[in-house]
Parts: structure tokens; C-alpha cells; sequence
């Protein structure tokens, strides 16, 4: 008796655990979607002639959220089973530590991103309507170095995810299709945005299978949890 009421705690406790990942997910992709996509467009698209006057502000709002987006790859390894966390196996550690890795490359995308937006306020300042050729080079440089480190962190936070699906399918905390499928997607997301490291353009059909799994998979461990049997089984 006294046993079953424990695995019902546990069974319990885990599945908590599991809706909190699948919400953290879900916060995840669409804050990251909005981020990206619509409140970084006009930094991305900065014109060092016509800089905003509160470009600072929602250059630091953008840097605070997208650290804590980058954060949850930490907190969803770390709201994985006891079992996991406390005895780590190779895998889990290196999810840990690509997950904080992600997090560390994402700090630096924004200092380089400030760096950026500082010099092109200095630009408008100038008396200057034309940028001259050094000005221009250095402008391009470090938009650059701002563009290296947002797909390296990309690409390292990817690998963070990738593992973190190597677990759920090492402990089948998840069903083995939905485990296989994320980590072909995980893999898709890594050569997509490598193609930068060879100067051509993201493939954007192979990111689709990624924002297909962050959705299908979050919304799975919301409503159903981890799986019941498999958590049972090991306790």
C-alpha cells in the first residue's frame, strides 16, 4: 500500500515536471519567434542614418529576454526525473553543459549587438550625411561579428535541445516516434544554420521539422506527461 502510494507521488511529481517543460517549451518558441522576428527586425535592419532614439532600451529589453529564453534549455534539463539528475549520465552532462554553453554565446551575440548599435549612434551624431569607406568596413564588421555569434549560439543551444531528446529517448520519458522525430529536427535545425559557417543562405525548409516538434511535443508532455509505465517501472 504504502508503495503504491509512493509511486502515485512520484508518477505525480513527474508529470508536473513534464507540464512544466512542455509550458517552458510553448514560452519558448513563440516568445523566441517574436523576438526574432519582429522586436530584433529593427535593429537588424538598422540604418546608422536614422537610428531610433530608444534603440538602446529595446536593445537591452531584447538582450534580458532573449538570455531568459536561453535559460530554459538549463531549467528543462534540470526538471528532468531524479533519477537523471542526481545520478547524470555522459549524455545529461552534456546537455548541461552545451545548454549553458548556449546561454554564454547568447550573452555574447548581445554585447557584440551592442557594440554594433553604439557605433551606429555614434554615426548619426556626425555631421556627416555619407559614411565614409572606413566607416562602412567597420560598420560591416561588426554586424558580422554580431551575426557569427547568434547562429554559433544557435547551433550550440540546437546540439543542448538534440540531447535533451537523447535522454527522454535513452528513459522513453516520451513515445520512441516523438523522441526520434525531435532529434531528426534537432539535426536538421545544426546543418540549416552550419550553412553560415560555409557563407550560404539557411535552408529554411529544414527548420520547419523543429518548430513542428517544439510545438507537437510540449503540447504531448502538457497533456499526457511522461510516461506513466516507464516512471512505474523504475521505481
Amino acid at each position: 500500500m504504502q508503495n503504491t502510494i509512493a509511486k502515485q507521488g512520484t508518477i505525480g511529481e513527474l508529470t508536473k515536471s513534464a507540464r512544466i517543460i512542455g509550458v517552458l517549451m510553448l514560452i519558448q518558441v513563440t516568445l523566441g519567434i517574436l523576438l526574432n522576428f519582429f522586436i530584433l527586425k529593427p535593429i537588424l535592419n538598422l540604418d546608422p542614418q536614422s537610428v531610433m532614439s530608444n534603440i538602446q532600451y529595446l536593445v537591452g529589453f531584447s538582450a534580458l529576454l532573449a538570455l531568459l529564453l536561453s535559460s530554459f534549455n538549463i531549467s528543462c534539463g534540470l526538471l528532468l526525473p531524479k533519477d537523471i539528475t542526481q545520478h547524470p549520465s555522459r549524455t545529461f552532462i552534456f546537455l548541461i553543459i552545451f545548454a549553458s554553453a548556449g546561454f554564454v554565446l547568447c550573452a555574447l551575440e548581445y554585447i557584440r549587438m551592442t557594440e554594433y548599435v553604439s557605433y551606429a549612434t555614434s554615426l548619426m551624431q556626425q555631421s556627416s550625411t555619407a559614411l565614409t569607406t572606413e566607416q562602412e568596413l567597420i560598420r560591416q564588421t561588426l554586424a558580422t561579428g554580431r551575426n557569427e555569434a547568434h547562429f554559433l549560439s544557435i547551433i550550440v543551444s540546437s546540439a543542448s535541445v538534440l540531447l535533451f531528446y537523447v535522454v527522454t529517448l535513452r528513459h522513453k520519458l516520451i513515445p520512441k516516434p516523438l523522441s526520434i522525430f525531435a532529434i531528426f529536427a534537432c539535426t536538421m535545425q545544426i546543418i540549416a544554420v552550419g550553412h553560415t559557417l560555409f557563407a550560404l543562405a539557411i535552408p529554411t525548409i529544414m527548420q520547419l521539422p523543429l518548430l513542428i516538434s517544439q510545438v507537437v511535443i510540449p503540447i504531448f508532455l502538457i497533456t499526457k506527461g511522461f510516461n506513466a509505465k516507464t516512471i512505474a517501472s523504475d521505481t
